[in-house]
């Protein structure tokens, strides 16, 4: 029977009691004549606590309303009180306010100097927040609840908040939980982790529904949108794509690289977060949640949320939640929309997310209220995305979100009282109207669609590479083209072989101005001549002017009394000029080599050389020209702009992998040895993908099963035959990229005093400043610029001139390894030991890191350790004791020398006696102090464990 909306009729006491005669303090009420008994333990298992507070006569009143499955309370629900009277005091405003505008000023978690202490400030909100909200009538039914919620009487436990005002809406309710649960912002566990606080624009209970959309089969399918809009200003602190993508991938990489065949997450990325774009893959793909990562605010002038968005081109787009969400509606398959953007929680009139729920009708949608750290954003995705991988709902699976952030600042604070540590487990929130279930329905039968990871629109032929819909990431270059060519100029993509040059040319070309240019290509030594390039245009109008007569110009063509570039001008003037399109002459560097042992930057072919120097000079305005060449082209004019391109990041390797079936089933450990050593090369992935084919005979499921077993034993020999078996599939794709990088060729053009830079500068192992360089005896800085020019011309390494900063590629560095008359072993420990010294002297601790990894390349274990210990002890004055441990057992590793092992040693006991593992600190402490008596002169100096 349904309890009809306006009943007074509950008791919370042992069990909820509900008949004709119930007494609520002193008032009998008498609605209806059917008497029946509810359960606590039985009939409110899953319940839903409404509080919706109105404003009547200039007064604020609370309702509170209950309900649960049970037949009787799933509609309207119940009634627990009405017209509690709330006095909010003007300082619960005023210390919000004042709270929000210091947190929208940081930046950062951690802070030095005279700053007000963050715990303080957010027990007090906190407090407030409870005393103005939940003590007396509503405290009393709440708490009751929450009780009953702890002590496992009840399984899950909803406390919904509405309310009209903007201001009650706005207040940060989260900050109540610890409050709710009757500890302080210093207690080890936030709240119970089957309770929810969320918001609603429901107006009444009777339109909050218990069930919405249904649970779809395994796995959970996701689409990611970075919003990198352009030509976002500096004070926009524009967001890298790149690094963005990383932060999802180390939270929830895990889940979808299995290994198998079945992952329980599977993610979709686009580059461009145009709306339109947006709702094209998720009806595509029937994605159960969309999560935006970039950049929002609040226009408090206006009253109005804005999401930072692109359009089509790539440009920035200020989209409003009211005219994003009808880009929304309409989708059955989306369930949720995560904003990971600050101030997009920030509630009235145009609050992004609110007006996202009731302009699209989402079920939930979580937004963000301030910004969060990088680190927070990891530890809340992990466990908020396994969870709902899991089949959990989204409610619980934000509360072990929540939890992480909650334990994070606990440790923090505990670990660190002179620093303040801003907390973040309140800043995410949770809009919920009509669904309060999982995701995804773990007992239905798995269920990938096979269209979710799509081939390319349209596959390699003799004419394309592998673009389209498969075509990953290099947004920053599509960006650079795409300015590059309507400042009027032209492009030359330059790169090493592999890199991808041909397949960004090809995906930019496809795109540009929504895909209404034409295209022109010609290919490699064969195609690019100058008769070539005559036919080519000409073959090209014709095909798309069938009935066009064009036998005066093919005549003129043909006549020996008209020069190559005179005929050019005739088919600009006749072909081109009024046609909107792109010429690519790819693979460009077979025309700049002389013979099979000589190389120039410029054309060998002076006719060819005149006939696209005139081309660009003279091009339409309507036309664009790409070039792809491995390296710079010289003597054109200087219209032609050389863009370089660099090695693939790593979300987008990741990317790469998933988009191969059979590179999908390696799992996420064994792609980190694959990353490293490919280190970004595109060509070597597809080589690695091309072992897997049946003329090779290698396939990873096998290579997958044998590593198991493999690694199930003990004995270090055999766990050692698993490796091997890997990288041999690796060394076989790394044999592959030497050859095709032509390394042993262009190092033979090399002088005698470059070929020396180059063994040098491949033994750096990442992106170094030209100082690093410099540091090395033997070199000058002043020399060095235009030596690495030459090098990166040769696509032996790249330089950023703008930075001046080179890097030598991880394949490219192998090969030198593999070379002893390219570096010798002492030579290479030499410059290891110079850059461990360089990096030793400079500021950050990020330097100090690589400190350590150069003065391991050199055996240089006394600094190897020093450095460890420098930043060990940085490590455990922020608290960062796993990181601490690891630093001491690479000592102990790999360092002979016994005082540096006693060091270690009673380092090590120190850390672990800070996490509270003091057997294994008692037996680092003994140890230590064995090795202090063996030493002799050196008996319990600095061996004693700190306090």
């Amino acid at each position: 029977m349904d309890i009809p909306p306006n009943a007074k009729n509950l008791v919370l006491n042992s069990s909820l009691s509900a008949g004709g005669d119930i007494h609520i303090g002193d008032i009998t009420h008498n609605h209806f004549h059917a008497h029946f008994t509810l359960s606590l333990e039985k009939d409110f298992r899953h319940s839903v606590l409404f509080l919706r507070i109105t404003q009547h006569e200039g007064q604020h009143q609370a309702t509170l309303r209950i309900k649960s499955p049970h037949p009787a309370l799933a509609k309207y629900g119940a009634l627990i009180r009405e017209g509690i009277q709330l006095h909010i005091p003007d300082q619960l405003y005023q210390d919000v306010d004042s709270f929000q505008l210091t947190r929208r000023a940081s930046t950062n978690t951690r802070h030095s100097g005279p700053v007000a202490n963050p715990a303080v400030l957010e027990q007090r909100l906190s407090t407030q927040l409870h005393s103005t909200f939940f003590e007396g009538e509503i405290g009393e039914n709440i708490h009751a609840l929450i009780q009953a919620l702890t002590e496992h009487r009840i399984d899950a436990l909803q406390l919904v908040i509405s309310a009209d005002e903007e201001r009650i809406r706005n207040l940060p309710w989260e900050m109540a939980i610890p409050a709710l649960f009757h500890h302080d912002t210093n207690a080890q566990g936030l709240a119970a982790l089957n309770f929810g606080l969320l918001r609603s624009l429901e107006p009444d209970i009777s339109k909050f529904q218990l069930t919405g959309n249904l649970p779809t089969a395994a796995p959970l399918k996701m689409l990611f949108v970075t919003a990198l809009p352009e030509n976002i200003g500096e004070g926009g602190k524009m967001l890298e794509i790149e690094a963005e993508q990383q932060k999802l991938i180390d939270a929830v990489g895990h889940l979808e690289a299995t290994g198998d065949k079945r992952p329980k997450m599977v993610i979709e990325f686009i580059d461009v977060a145009d709306p339109a774009a947006i709702r094209a893959a998720l009806i595509a793909r029937e994605h159960d949640l969309l999560h935006i990562s970039g950049h929002g605010a609040f226009r408090e002038a206006v009253n109005q949320g804005v999401l930072y968005l692109e359009n089509a081109e790539g440009d920035l787009a200020q989209v409003e939640g009211k005219d994003f969400a009808p880009f929304l509606k309409g989708i059955p398959s989306l369930k949720l929309v995560v904003l990971s953007a600050c101030e997009t929680a920030l509630a009235g009139q145009g609050g992004t997310a609110e007006a996202i729920v009731s302009g699209a009708g989402i079920p939930a949608v979580l937004a963000m209220r301030f910004a969060v750290t990088d680190p927070g954003v990891v530890a809340f995705s992990t466990e908020f995305y396994r969870w709902l991988a899991e089949g959990k709902s989204i409610t619980e699976a934000l509360a072990q979100g929540r939890e992480q952030l909650w334990l994070a600042v606990q440790a923090q604070r505990r670990d660190n009282p002179n620093f303040a540590h801003e907390g973040e487990w309140f800043t995410p929130v949770l809009y919920l109207n009509q669904h309060i279930e999982a995701l995804v329905d773990k007992q239905q039968a798995y269920a990938l669609p096979e269209k979710f990871y799509p081939r390319s629109s349209f596959m390699r032929t003799g004419r394309t590479r592998l673009i389209g819909e498969g075509f990953i990431g290099r947004k920053r270059q599509r960006i650079v083209l795409r300015q590059t060519l309507e400042s009027g100029k032209h492009a030359c993509i330059t790169g090493m072989g592999g890199m991808g040059k041909t397949t960004l040319a090809e995906a930019f070309m496809h795109d540009y101005k929504n895909r209404s240019y034409r295209t022109l290509i010609w290919r490699g030594e064969a195609e690019i001549t100058v008769m070539g390039i005559l036919e080519g245009i000409l073959k090209n109008y014709k095909a798309w002017h069938k009935d066009a007569d064009l036998s005066q110009l093919e005549a003129a063509l043909e006549s020996p009394n008209h020069s190559p570039v005179q005929k050019l001008d005739l088919l600009l003037q006749n072909c081109l000029k009024h046609e909107s399109c792109i010429l690519l002459f790819d693979n460009f560097e077979d025309q700049q080599w002389l013979e099979a042992d000589a190389h120039q930057g410029s054309i060998v072919d002076s006719d060819l050389r005149d006939l696209l120097a005139h081309l660009l000079q003279h091009c339409p305005a309507n036309c664009r020209i790409l070039f792809t060449a491995r390296y710079p082209i010289t003597g054109l004019p200087t219209n032609l702009v050389h863009i370089p391109l660099d090695k693939m990041g790593r979300a987008e390797q990741y990317r790469l992998m998933n988009f191969s079936p059979r590179l999908r089933l390696i799992d996420h450990n064994t792609r980190e040895l694959i990353y490293k050593r490919l280190d970004g090369l595109p060509r070597a992935f597809e080589f690695l993908d091309s072992l897997n084919g049946a003329k090779h005979g290698f396939s990873w499921a096998e290579v997958e099963r044998e590593m198991q077993a493999l690694k199930a034993q003990e004995d270090p020999i055999t766990r050692k035959k698993a490796w091997d078996i890997l990288l041999a599939g690796v060394n076989n794709v790394e044999a592959q990229v030497f050859e095709n990088l032509l390394l042993a060729r262009l190092y033979k053009l090399l002088p005698a005093d470059l070929q020396a830079l180059f063994g040098i500068a491949a033994v750096f192992v990442t992106r170094t400043p030209i100082a690093a360089l410099a540091a090395v005896p033997g070199t000058k800085e002043v020399d060095l610029v235009g030596q690495l020019e030459v090098l990166a011309d040769l696509t032996l390494c790249f330089w950023d001139a703008g930075l001046k900063e080179f890097e030598v590629h991880g394949l490219t560095r192998e090969w030198v390894k593999q070379r002893e008359d390219v570096i010798t072993a002492v030579e290479r420990k030499r410059v290891a030991f110079a850059a461990g010294c360089y990096f030793r002297d400079q500021p950050t601790w990020a330097d100090e890191e690589l400190a350590i990894t150069y003065f391991e390349l050199a055996a240089a274990w006394p600094e190897f350790a020093e450095a460890s210990f420098r930043l060990l002890g940085f490590c455990q004055r922020r608290g960062l004791y796993p990181r601490a441990i690891a630093l001491c057992e690479a000592v102990l590793e790999k360092v002979e020398d016994a005082n540096l092992r006693g060091e270690a040693l009673n380092y090590l006991g120190i850390a672990y006696w800070a996490i509270g593992q003091y057997d294994i600190a008692l037996e680092k402490h003994e140890q230590c102090l064995k090795i202090t008596q063996e030493i002799g002169d050196r008996a319990g100096e600095g061996a004693t464990l700190s306090n």
